[in-house]
């Protein structure tokens, strides 16, 4: 469904079924945003992240993670922002967020770093 309201929303989209070939197309392409599953089939939104930092990889993408846990507890919510904040994701966004917030949300955040609309989509989105 996110995948479908970015598309209707003018982004461009590109996938991996999985955190090793997010690494790749994260070396590979020269995304604006990349939306990073937290969990995959095979290594973890925040392992992808820490892979990317260890290997010395910089990019001029902007990381967020993406992820569809919904703890009712508001400070495991800040708890996991933080952890992802702290390995380089921007932000962590919940899949149970409105999909119309989620796109002005990213909408706004590229505005503000002057970039286009190209969106880069790792995981299950």
């Amino acid at each position: 469904m996110v995948k479908l309201k970015l598309l209707s929303c003018g982004f461009d989209i590109e996938e991996a079924d999985c955190g090793k070939k997010g690494i790749k197309k994260i070396k590979s392409l020269n995304s604006d945003i990349v939306l990073l599953d937290i969990e995959m089939s095979d290594i973890s939104g925040i392992q992808v992240l820490k892979t990317l930092r260890d290997e010395g990889i910089s990019t001029n993408s902007k990381i967020f993670l993406f992820t569809g846990k919904d703890n009712p507890r508001l400070d495991m919510v800040e708890i996991s922002k933080v952890i992802a904040k702290k390995e380089g994701a921007i932000d962590l966004i919940r899949k149970e967020t409105d999909l119309d917030k989620i796109v002005e949300y990213l909408k706004d955040y590229l505005k503000k770093s002057a970039c286009n609309t190209d969106c880069l989509s790792y995981g299950n989105s």
